[in-house]
């Protein structure tokens, strides 16, 4: 399948506005990151607190689309690759190698520097994993087990996986999409009975996960498959961001207050109030889109980078 690329520069001032003088929605630290712990991770002042609401934007926002064209990499190795992070020097792939699921290449020479993963149900085995994106600068990255909610940490000395945590279980087959902050509190969307929720996990609280966001689309009947989207946080700026893959829209949410601002692309087939059975016909799919969160940049306009297939 053919993949335009579109890149859209969201303008601060589409998610923060003006600073709202009431805080009722203000939760406690347990609850979410505070002021201060934002603060740590930024170079330049903080956002103010979102305004809560929604805009509508037509797709002219996206401008031109931009077309990119991809440069082959060489290696040495067999891979087969499903899933990719780059942090710093190092390029992290997830393979569907049964004998090295993981594989850590030195950027630029490509020179792989680690191989581990097995698939299979035994002990430190995998599934079904995933690779978790950290801020972290001595852990390289994460990997979540969806079939057991296990994560393991994988440092940059030792480059190996460790099981750390298990998370709390939910209703549903693991699908959890996890950012960690730091190696004891994360964030993640997930499926429950009715949809999709995104959660705070802190390894020392009781109870280690609270729900802050249910993303429920207001007068639009969905269900966990339906609200399928993309994830993303940005801790710098003190923002969530969730794009749906099917409805066009996304929800900017501030971690400090867990205020929430709704971003809507306007299309004419969106205002038929699909249900269910509708939004998944076939005939009614004709293109999906994800996104990429990035960090703010200097001059504050670069949030996300949607992707259209």
């Amino acid at each position: 399948m053919k993949k335009t690329f579109r890149l859209l520069i969201l303008f601060s001032v589409t998610f923060c506005c003006c600073a709202s003088p009431n805080r009722k929605n203000e939760v406690s630290l347990n609850d979410s990151l505070s002021i201060d712990e934002i603060e740590k991770t930024a170079e330049y002042p903080p956002l103010p607190p979102l305004e809560p609401g929604e805009i509508h934007i037509t797709e002219d926002a996206f401008g031109p689309a931009i077309s990119l064209t991809g440069m082959p990499l060489e290696t040495k190795e067999i891979t087969r690759a499903v899933q990719l992070l780059v942090k710093d020097d190092y390029l992290i792939l997830q393979n569907q190698r049964p004998d090295s699921l993981f594989m850590i290449f030195e950027l630029p020479e490509m020179k792989c520097v680690a191989a581990f993963g097995r698939t299979g149900r035994g002990p430190d085995e995998f599934g079904f994993p995933k690779i978790v994106k950290t801020e972290e600068d001595s852990i390289l990255f994460y990997i979540y087990e969806q079939v057991t909610d296990k994560v393991y940490k994988v440092a940059k000395e030792r480059m190996i996986p460790e099981c750390y945590l298990t998370l709390p279980k939910q209703e549903h087959f693991g699908d959890k999409q996890i950012v960690f902050f730091d190696d004891r509190t994360a964030w993640y969307a997930a499926s429950t009975s009715r949809g999709k929720n995104i959660y705070y996990f802190n390894k020392d609280s009781a109870p280690n996960e609270k729900s802050m966001a249910d993303l429920a689309i207001p007068r639009l009947k969905g269900s966990w498959t339906t609200y399928t989207g993309d994830f993303g946080t940005n801790f710098a700026c003190g923002r969530i961001a969730y794009a749906y893959k099917y409805f066009k829209r996304l929800r900017i949410i501030d971690m400090s207050n867990m205020n929430q601002r709704e971003i809507i692309f306007d299309a004419d087939e969106l205002a038929k109030g699909q249900n269910d059975i509708q939004n998944l016909e076939p005939t009614n799919i004709t293109h999906f889109w994800g996104m990429s969160p990035g960090q703010r940049q200097e001059d504050g306009k670069d949030f996300a980078r949607m992707i259209s297939t």
